[in-house]
């Protein structure tokens, strides 16, 4: 009897709890405005890869940081 129960829901994605909440600065920003770009961005993921190890912590902020500063870095 669970199991069908379960399998009725629906999934958030085709009809979620409630509407999106839409940000007022939810806008594209141009890459040419960001503080790190190429070489500027790879030694501040170095600087965030040994903050995160001398913290002896691996954060989803920190590592999402990292992960972006690494794609800037390809921008040059």
């Amino acid at each position: 009897m669970l199991e069908s129960g379960i399998a009725a829901l629906r999934p958030l994605e085709d009809e979620p709890l409630s509407e999106p909440a839409r940000l007022d600065d939810d806008q594209v920003v141009p890459v040419e405005s960001l503080v790190y770009r190429g070489r500027s961005a790879l030694l501040r993921a170095i600087e965030v890869r040994d903050e995160m190890r001398g913290r002896g912590l691996l954060d989803e902020e920190s590592l999402q940081e990292l992960y972006d500063l690494l794609d800037l870095a390809r921008t040059e």
